[in-house]
């Protein structure tokens, strides 16, 4: 009877999770790897997750919206808003915004679709974002708090890796819309909770490093985007289209000399999977081999890269 309990809770959880066909151009994406993006956003079928991850997703989500809400009720702020929605502008060539738009509007849906195109700037795509706290002083002077759950193994090592690109990638974007908006960020916090103690970390982010990693991998997105808009198969990444994780991965292996390299952990959990980013590599000249193929009833896939 137990088993049964937790085997319906299970299904409970897959059934309201799957089938949810989400835009990935979104901020919050902001920093993953184009591939993996331009898989999801030109249609490809996503790989469901299997309960447990649902609900390690949702527990990061609701320990954030609990710590924000306490945040918010202290005093020192003329006020404090949570989820605040943002758009950052990413300017494309001539009739890419809107053929990107039109795309997604097509595939997902106009209901709460991320992105726009606005008629007084048709070659500019506002992508759409929410922050978790914004606290709002004397105008225009602001702060971004951003809330982030870690177990013990990726908190510790805080400290010396930092957020990471993704996290510091969509806080910035933050930035960028509430200076859209008129406002001055003085201040974006990323709040880390240990999810096995409850221990918190506060890390604030660095405007001028952010901008730079942002410019950099903006880059690459925007060519990601270009490529989206000549509505290219899902399973064929063309060449400018760079699969991040495994590229670095199979990169750095082959200057190391190393001739075997596990898939990146990134890649274990790609709602698109990385079938297409392998033969973007073989097709590259970076021969990739998958050596264990994905296993029936396995919580995680399994691979291995080798270089020939």
């Amino acid at each position: 009877m137990t088993n049964n309990i937790i085997a319906a809770i299970d299904q409970q959880y897959v059934i309201a999770n799957s089938g949810k066909s989400l835009c990935p151009i979104r901020v919050s994406s902001f920093g993953d790897c184009t591939a993996k993006l331009y898989q999801l956003a030109s249609g490809a079928s996503r790989e469901e997750l299997n309960a447990r991850t649902y609900r390690i997703f949702e527990v990061g989500h609701d320990r954030g919206a609990r710590l924000a809400e306490q945040l918010s009720r202290q005093h020192g702020w003329i006020q404090s808003a949570p989820e605040v929605e943002l758009y950052v502008p990413v300017d494309l060539p001539a009739g890419v915004a809107q053929r990107v738009h039109d795309r997604m509007e097509k595939l997902f849906g106009s209901n709460d679709l991320p992105v726009m195109v606005k008629h007084d700037h048709p070659d500019t795509l506002y992508i759409r974002g929410r922050a978790d706290l914004v606290l709002f002083g004397e105008h225009p002077d602001c702060e971004v708090v951003e809330f982030k759950t870690k177990n013990s193994f990726g908190f510790d090592k805080l400290d010396t890796e930092g957020p990471g690109l993704q996290y510091t990638l969509q806080v910035y974007g933050y930035i960028i819309g509430l200076r859209r908006l008129g406002y001055n960020p003085t201040r974006a916090t990323f709040v880390f909770e240990n999810k096995d103690n409850c221990e918190l970390l506060a890390i604030e982010l660095n405007f001028d490093e952010a901008k730079r990693l942002f410019d950099e991998w903006m880059v690459g997105f925007k060519l990601m985007l270009e490529q989206l808009a000549n509505e290219a198969p899902a399973d064929e990444l063309p060449r400018s289209v760079v699969p991040t994780h495994i590229y670095e991965t199979v990169r750095n292996a082959q200057a190391f000399d190393n001739l075997t390299a596990k898939l990146p952990w990134n890649c274990n959990y790609c709602a698109a999977g990385p079938t297409a980013c392998i033969k973007w590599c073989n097709d590259n000249g970076m021969a990739v081999d998958i050596r264990d193929k994905r296993r029936s009833g396995a919580d995680k896939p399994t691979y291995m890269v080798t270089i020939q």
